[in-house]
């Protein structure tokens, strides 16, 4: 199959070269970082699949062929990896070596919805299938399966579990709590398909919750990527990036426009790849989060000029850097990144409209009478935050000569409602946010 164009720029003074590609092979649905640099990826264009090995330069080593729709890819420490993927109507599991060569075929066990595969760091792997988990062995037999409904609700994917030897993470839609608001559920399982802890992440006046992937942490907790949407006036439709702590409270919740995926860098920070929504011009945008505070660290974008990207995937490579798999229509493409984001040294530090400024509430919902907004900005002039009720009125409004960092802003006495707040500056655009006031006292 030929290369249907390059981009290549070699890293400078460590780690692997760093490249973007595209190939012949259709969009990307999964990665798999092997060793040596190496990475497989899953794909598929009409009715044939492929599974494609390149070397650290992103050159095809081989590429195994098979006719059916990739659901799942998972590597094990055995240097095998298992395919999972619909042919002629039933769900077909594949062991494949590093060289890409077939060692067995079977059904997989206990089919009625899949929707999901990953690898545990106990040698296994794990998918999602109706209200179950079920784990196989490395040679595809059953090891056990795991009835999660009674805690997880309604479960969508399960993917890594950093902290947990064996777990996995598991996200859905918590219907039960609250009928008419989208809400993230997040949980832990452990190596026997216990649930450790779930929580529940809701919006209020949003009515669905779109669940794009999930990830456990190194430290026991969880992030989860989701869409939330609203018809209260203005309408809402905000992707957001969610961290919950350990025991399945919500630690922080950032709105982060165009996030799709999730993992995890070396240093325990969460990562997050997605792609721009202005179709015909989209980028590759890749964004490290610092984990104690939900704020930026660094945000880059890729693509080709003139290009349209998209992104499916993201995955930790040994050195700490990522590689990234999705299409740039019509082809297959591929991003290996170091672990500061960038392609030889080089990628493009975004500064999106409200990204650069942050505005949250200190407490969500607050009392009345305790209404206070954290801000953060680069260094600015004239900014301004307003505050807005439900039919549209300011109802506060301070201007700030300048900030540098973080800062609060106190609003005052509100009466209870639902608020919208904005924080605007010339250079940097606007960012929002919805506040939940509340009587306490009733």
């Amino acid at each position: 199959m030929l290369i249907a164009s390059i981009l290549f720029l070699a890293a400078v003074g460590y780690g692997n070269p760093t490249w973007i590609r595209t190939y012949n092979y259709g969009p990307i649905s999964y990665t798999a970082p092997i060793d040596g640099g190496h990475t497989v990826f899953m794909s598929a264009l009409g009715p044939d699949a492929h599974l494609v090995r390149v070397d650290d330069e992103g050159e095809p080593v081989w590429e195994l062929q098979f006719t059916g729709i990739p659901f799942g890819l998972a590597e094990l420490p055995s240097s095998e990896l298992i395919l999972m993927y619909r042919s002629s109507g039933t769900l077909t599991l594949s062991g494949v070596d590093f060289e890409g060569n077939m060692l067995w075929t079977d059904e997989a066990p206990l089919e009625t919805s899949f929707k999901g595969l990953v690898s545990t760091s106990d040698g296994c792997c794990v998918y999602l299938t109706g209200d179950s988990l079920v784990k196989l062995n490395p040679d595809g037999s059953l090891k056990w399966t795991a009835y999660i409904a009674d805690v997880v609700e309604d479960a969508e994917l399960v993917n890594e579990a950093a902290g947990v030897y064996g777990g996995v993470a598991i996200a859905g839609e918590d219907g039960e709590l609250y009928s008419d608001q989208g809400m993230f559920q997040a949980a832990i399982a452990d190596s026997a398909g216990t649930v450790l802890w779930s929580g529940t992440d809701y919006h209020m006046y949003c009515e669905h919750c779109e669940i794009y992937d999930v990830f456990g942490s190194s430290s026991e907790g969880c992030y989860g990527v989701g869409l939330f949407g609203s018809n209260f006036p203005p309408p809402m439709s905000n992707d957001a990036l969610l961290s919950f702590l350990p025991g399945g409270d919500t630690d922080w919740t950032k709105k982060i426009d165009d996030a799709r995926r999730v993992c995890e860098s070396s240093d325990g920070n969460p990562v997050i790849a997605g792609h721009s929504d202005l179709i015909g011009t989209r980028d590759i945008i890749i964004r490290k989060i610092d984990n104690d505070s939900g704020y930026y660290i660094w945000q880059r974008s890729h693509g080709f000029p003139d290009g349209d990207e998209t992104c499916s995937c993201i995955s930790l490579c040994e050195d700490g850097g990522f590689v990234i798999g999705g299409f740039a229509s019509p082809h297959s493409l591929l991003l290996r990144v170091d672990s500061q984001g960038l392609i030889n040294g080089t990628g493009l530090e975004e500064e999106f409209t409200g990204a650069s400024l942050q505005i949250v509430p200190l407490a969500n919902p607050c009392s009345g009478r305790e209404v206070v907004l954290q801000v953060r900005a680069p260094v600015s002039k004239l900014l301004e935050v307003m505050v807005f009720d439900a039919s549209g009125r300011i109802v506060f409004s301070e201007s700030l000569d300048s900030a540098t960092g973080t800062d609060m802003v106190e609003v005052g006495n509100l009466p209870t409602g639902m608020y919208s707040a904005l924080f605007c500056s010339e250079e940097f655009g606007s960012a929002s946010c919805r506040v939940v006031v509340l009587d306490w006292n009733k």
